[in-house]
């Protein structure tokens, strides 16, 4: 992640990054409570880009509801 946030990477690509690395850390037993803000910060930056991102934010949004104790 920090390769793609010290560059002018697109902010839609990072978000997508750190959901794919949020389900990746839950899928394998990692750190659980960093896997949760990395989803939480991708939707929230899907939520800044606005418009056609509302899609993926909600898709977030909807799978953090599934993960326990959210």
């Amino acid at each position: 992640m920090v390769v793609c946030e010290g560059r002018q990477a697109d902010p839609s690509i990072i978000a997508a990054t750190r959901f794919g690395l949020a389900k990746a850390m839950i899928a394998v037993g990692e750190d659980r409570d960093a896997a949760l803000e990395h989803a939480r910060e991708a939707a929230a930056t899907y939520d800044e880009l606005g418009g056609r991102y509302a899609l993926e934010r909600d898709r977030i949004t909807g799978w953090l509801t599934t993960q326990p104790g959210m």
